[in-house]
């Protein structure tokens, strides 16, 4: 099956499932900022057991490397379990 073909620039929703811990917030942040984007995660949901917080981002990437840039960098977070 052929890979989708995106156009960019596009809109992109990452979301962020980590567990849960203080600080998470900041440290998406200030991964964000690392790569010279200015973005707010918004909380989304904290599962039934409390364990795992899911934050969304919502930003506008240029090319497929600053997409894939910006997904490895959230996923080396400590604690992040998921970026979709």
């Amino acid at each position: 099956m052929p890979e989708p073909i995106l156009q960019f620039p596009l809109e992109w929703e990452f979301r962020v499932i980590a567990t849960d811990r203080d600080g998470l917030r900041d440290a998406i942040r200030q991964t964000l900022l690392g790569l010279g984007i200015r973005a707010e995660p918004t909380h989304v949901r904290t599962s039934s057991r409390g364990t795992y917080r899911t934050y969304a981002v919502t930003l506008t990437v240029v090319d497929r490397e600053s997409l894939e840039a910006t997904s490895s960098a959230l996923s080396r977070i400590p604690g992040v379990r998921l970026v979709l």
